[in-house]
Parts: structure tokens; C-alpha cells; sequence
């Protein structure tokens, strides 16, 4: 039980991660009922009940949060060089004045709940941002020997925040579905206040990051590198204190070759991708299924719709993140993500098998149906809570710290364009063959299995060599 509540201890953190990890802390707890408002599982049953909207707009609101991380490469580029703090605190405060402006959109013409899926949109697309951000903020305030579990606590954090959140706006929506709109302006209000703690927060080593990557951006140009001379540190200072940001020429278009550059030549890490695209797109391929199945066929309240698809998750996640996070620190993220790769394959073998029950209509198979769903939610929490640490942390195992706002932009962007097309693969699919969309997602999930234990095989091989040379 003890390991459930990590997140209220800090003696065991490095003495110099302490600060900035009580200051996250304390954003979180207000900062997740903004996470919890805007997720596809919440939006997509508001876009189902409050907005009556057809299967396919529920699919799109269920895939908008994720399809608008295909632009996360553009905050990537944008991002580098710039000082951390005040764009997050800044990028913050633009996601909670979209969320202020639902209180405008209309429920009863069938525009407003188009509307309504743009406005998640545009929130999530400054929540990926924030992830960008947050991930590179991680590596320079706290050490690899700890940042799997000090990120585990804070998913814990804004997990538990989100999960309160949306089970309260469940109850609100049930009592007076056009309460919609003072909802948003109240999570707004409080994504506002979350960011009080941040005021004072600072990035260690940051001035001196930029210096680095200054000179390889220069470098990369064929200029001549600045000096390290009190004159060449001062013109640099005054560049970094303006805020200015230091990056290539050739802005957007050039940081795109780059990513590109990157995905070529960093084998290792596209074949990681590979296999996160192939894990991903199983849950993007079935996922608005499973709500439209919850929300609209058994006719289950916004309150036990956010139970089943928001809260039994979150419930498995909140007791296996404590014991997810100690794993990945010591063995890695390929490792880690082939094991986690045989949890999600668990879920799909369940939520096959309840799909195939709740399809054939009769009462006793209506029972196991259901019965089997709350199974292959729990696991869905189980995998989805170990995904989580690997999601924002993978990508430091294989990025150069020049090059961290790019690697996890691309991996971002590339979570985005599989949730620009596998729910709508998954809609047709669900359409044409029913259930055999869920056996589609489950042949996903294996074949990622398999390429993560090939990726497994170099990773050894390669630390093998390296033992041997030296």
C-alpha cells in the first residue's frame, strides 16, 4: 500500500530534484483536470450524449487529441533554444483559454459538436507541446538513475486528478447535459491556477545546453563555433536572456530535414518507432468502437461510461505505476516495451472475447460480455499505465541532448499520424467486419511484440560488443 502513495515522498530523491519535482507536483494536482477534460474517452462520450453525434463524429473526437500530435515536429523546432519554463507556463495558459471558449459553443445544432471536436483539438494540440517540453525539462532536472520513477509518481499525480476530474463532470453532465459549457470554463479556471507553482521554475543547466547546441547548430552551417571568450559568452547570454531561439536557418523547413535525417540514419531508434506505430495503432483501431459500444448500444449513463472507460483504467494504473517504474529503470525501454507489448496483447485477446459475447444479444452473453469488458479495461489500464512512462521517456535512451526536443517531436508526430488514420481504418473496419476489427488490433499488438524483441536482440548484441572492446 505504501508504494501506491510514492508520489508524497521526496526523501529518497536526489537532494537537487527535489524543488522542481514539489513543484510539478503541486501543478499537477490542479493541472490534471485539465488532462481529464480533454481526453478521448471523456470527449468522445460528451460528443456521443450531450451532442448526440453520429459514430463517425464520436470516432473523430475520440481521435483528434492524439491526430493533433502530428504537428508536434513544428513545437519541436519551435521550441529549441527557447527558454523552457516560460513557454510552458505560456503554451499552458493559450490550452486553458480554449478550453474557456466551449462555454460559447452551442449543443443543439449538429455544427456545434463539430465545433466542440475542434476545440479538443486545438487544446490537445498545446497539451503536445506541453509533453515536448515537459520531457526535456525531465533529463536536465532530474538524473536516469531516478527519472522513471519521479515520472511514474507524477503520471500518478495527474492520472488520479484526471480520472476525479472526469468522474465529477460525468455526475454534473448526468444531472444537466448543457452544463457542458460552466464545466470547461471551471477546468479552465483551475488549468490557470495549476500554474502558480511553476512561476519560480527552473531548468538546470539550461543556459549552458543552449551554448552546446549553439555551437553545433553552427557547426552544421559550416560557420565557425563561438568562442568560449567573455565576449562570446556575453553576446550568447544576451541572445539566450531575450529569449531568442537558437536553431538552424531555415526555421520549420530545416528542422523537418533534420527529423528526417534523424529517422534515417538512427536506425535503431526508427525501428523503435516502427514498433510503437504497430502497438499504437491497435488501440487508435479500436478504441472509438469501444465507445460507441459503452455509450451508445448499452445505453450506459455519462457517469458509468466514464467508470467503465476512464476509471477502472485508471484505478489498474494508479497501483502498477509503482511497480512499472522501478522495471524500466533497470532494464531499459526496448526491454521494458516488449513486456508491456505482452500486456496490451492480453487486453485485445479479452476485449476480443467480450465483443463476440455483447454481439450475439443474448442475456447470459450480455452478462459475460460485460463481464469480460471490465476485465480487458483493467488490462487496458495495466498496459496502458506501463505505456505511459516508456511514451515519455523512450526517446532519451536514443537522443543526442542537442537533438531532444527533435526526438521526442518525432515520436509525438508520429503518435499523431497513426491517430489520424487508424481510427478511421478502424471505423470502416468496424462497419464491414464487426468483431474482426478487434482480431485486426490484436494481429497489430503481436506483430509489435515481435519487433521490439528484435530491436531486444540488438540492443544485447550491441552491448555485448561494446563490453568486449573495452
Amino acid at each position: 500500500m505504501r508504494a501506491l502513495f510514492d508520489f508524497l515522498r521526496t526523501a529518497d530523491l536526489p537532494y537537487l530534484s527535489r524543488l522542481s519535482y514539489r513543484q510539478e507536483l503541486r501543478h499537477l494536482l490542479l493541472w490534471g483536470t485539465v488532462v481529464g477534460a480533454v481526453e478521448g474517452e471523456i470527449a468522445s462520450v460528451i460528443a456521443a450524449k450531450t451532442f448526440h453525434g453520429s459514430n463517425f463524429l464520436v470516432t473523430v473526437t475520440w481521435g483528434v487529441p492524439v491526430v493533433v500530435n502530428l504537428f508536434n515536429v513544428l513545437w519541436g523546432v519551435f521550441l529549441r533554444g527557447r527558454g523552457r519554463a516560460p513557454m510552458y507556463r505560456a503554451i499552458a495558459i493559450s490550452a486553458c483559454l480554449t478550453l474557456a471558449s466551449i462555454f460559447f459553443t452551442p449543443s443543439e445544432p449538429v455544427w456545434g459538436g463539430w465545433l466542440f471536436a475542434a476545440q479538443i483539438a486545438l487544446a490537445n494540440f498545446f497539451l503536445s507541446g506541453l509533453v515536448t517540453l515537459r520531457t526535456t525539462i525531465w533529463r536536465a532536472n532530474y538524473p536516469v538513475t531516478h527519472r522513471g520513477r519521479i515520472a511514474g509518481r507524477l503520471s500518478t499525480v495527474r492520472l488520479l486528478i484526471a480520472a476525479i476530474a472526469a468522474g465529477v463532470l460525468g455526475l454534473v453532465f448526468d444531472w444537466n447535459e448543457r452544463a457542458y459549457a460552466w464545466g470547461y470554463l471551471a477546468v479552465a479556471a483551475c488549468g490557470a491556477l495549476a500554474l502558480v507553482p511553476l512561476l519560480r521554475w527552473r531548468v538546470r543547466g539550461e543556459r549552458s545546453e543552449f551554448r552546446r547546441t549553439a555551437r553545433e547548430l553552427a557547426a552544421r552551417r559550416g560557420a565557425p563555433p563561438p568562442d568560449d571568450d567573455d565576449d562570446a559568452t556575453a553576446s550568447i547570454d544576451d541572445e539566450l536572456s531575450s529569449n531568442a531561439p537558437v536553431r538552424a536557418r531555415g526555421g520549420a523547413r530545416a528542422g523537418l530535414v533534420e527529423s528526417f535525417a534523424i529517422l534515417r540514419d538512427d536506425r535503431a531508434f526508427a525501428r523503435y518507432q516502427v514498433g510503437m506505430f504497430l502497438l499504437g495503432s491497435a488501440n487508435f483501431f479500436t478504441g472509438p468502437a469501444v465507445t460507441s459500444t459503452v455509450a451508445k448500444d448499452l445505453g450506459l449513463s455519462y457517469f458509468w461510461s466514464v467508470v467503465l472507460l476512464v476509471h477502472i483504467p485508471t484505478a489498474l494504473k494508479f497501483i502498477v505505476i509503482p511497480f512499472w517504474t522501478p522495471y524500466f529503470d533497470r532494464v531499459g525501454v526496448v526491454r521494458y516495451r516488449l513486456t508491456n507489448s505482452l500486456c496490451w496483447i492480453s487486453h485485445y485477446v479479452f476485449l476480443t472475447a467480450a465483443m463476440v459475447l455483447l454481439k450475439l444479444g443474448v442475456p447470459s452473453a450480455l452478462v459475460g460480455g460485460f463481464a469480460l469488458l471490465v476485465v480487458a479495461r483493467g488490462l487496458y489500464g495495466v498496459s496502458h499505465g506501463g505505456g505511459q512512462i516508456a511514451w515519455n521517456l523512450g526517446h532519451l535512451h536514443f537522443a543526442p541532448e542537442h537533438q531532444t526536443e527533435l526526438y521526442m517531436s518525432i515520436h509525438v508526430a508520429l503518435t499523431g499520424a497513426r491517430g489520424l488514420i487508424m481510427p478511421l481504418l478502424g471505423y470502416v473496419a468496424y462497419q464491414h467486419l464487426g468483431v474482426g476489427a478487434f482480431v485486426i488490433a490484436a494481429g497489430l499488438a503481436t506483430a509489435s511484440y515481435f519487433i521490439f524483441r528484435i530491436a531486444d536482440a540488438s540492443e544485447r548484441s550491441r552491448a555485448a560488443a561494446l563490453h568486449l572492446n573495452s
